[in-house]
């Protein structure tokens, strides 16, 4: 009988819940909105005056007016826009590359169930797919241009977490009681640097080193066959989705409660201890 791996095992980001990065890049956002207020505020004050009056004052075609208005306020947008984009530059990167993988293991040809960001008591696992010949615990990494990926000093810290993740996902296993099978460490490299990388696909100590697209369909059909049947594969997964929405539910009930010890120690109204 042939074990047949079909395309809707696949498991998904699930609707409404955000990435470690997305909620990374979020909130750093807003705080760099938060920090850069008066200058937004200034910024708007100026060019959006200057569009009212262009507005008002009746001089020249009226067409031309609102048109140049209209430039004033667009470009004020448009200086908010770049100025949070550069400011939240890397962990933007860094969540485009997740998106990139997340592309890539979501193929239906392959059928693979994974989950993206599955946490751990201090960290995060970008993604954890279950392929025929291993669970694969899978680090992104966004390489830009300037960066020289043989000799950053980044490199090993990736390379490290790439088999810290792996050691991660076995730890869950063992949890359960779940010891033979095999987990593989991978780094997935994307951006303009990746091209520095002299293999599409290497293992280089114990890790599988990934560049691009190209790489990865070869590297997919690399892992594609292996002894994991479709049915242990679907318990394998199921195992490390409990273990995401356990410390789902963990960290919710940890801001819950910061969330209540802030509003009780703020000033307010007194409770009468009369009955």
């Amino acid at each position: 009988m042939v074990d047949v791996w079909l395309p809707q095992t696949v498991g998904v980001l699930r609707r409404g819940r955000k990435t470690f990065e997305q909620r990374r890049r979020w909130e750093l956002g807003r705080a760099e909105l938060w920090s850069s207020r008066r200058n937004i505020a200034a910024a708007a004050a100026w060019m959006l005056g200057a569009a009212l009056v262009v507005v008002v004052l009746p001089v020249g075609p009226t067409m031309v007016r609102g048109a140049f208005a209209g430039a004033l306020v667009t470009s004020w947008a448009w200086m908010v826009f770049v100025t949070s984009l550069i400011r939240t530059y890397p962990v933007t990167m860094g969540e485009w590359g997740e998106s990139f993988t997340r592309e890539v293991l979501a193929s239906r040809e392959f059928g693979w169930p994974f989950l993206d960001d599955v946490p751990m008591e201090k960290r995060n696992i970008d993604h954890v797919a279950v392929s025929p010949r291993a669970v694969l615990a899978i680090e992104t990494k966004f390489v830009g241009a300037g960066r020289q990926w043989a000799t950053d000093h980044y490199r090993e810290a990736a390379m490290d977490g790439a088999r810290a993740s792996a050691r991660s996902v076995r730890s869950i296993f063992r949890s359960q009681g779940v010891r033979d099978v095999p987990v593989d460490a991978v780094l997935m490299i994307w951006g303009p640097g990746a091209r520095q990388l002299e293999n599409d696909w290497t293992v280089v100590d114990e890790v599988h080193v990934v560049k691009g697209v190209a790489a990865a369909d070869a590297w997919l059909r690399y892992c594609n066959v292996g002894d994991i049947s479709a049915a242990r594969a679907k318990e394998l997964h199921e195992i490390l989705r409990s273990h995401q929405a356990m410390r789902d539910a963990h960290a919710g009930a940890k801001t819950r409660h910061a969330h209540e010890s802030a509003g009780s120690s703020r000033p307010g109204r007194l409770r009468s201890s009369e009955s």
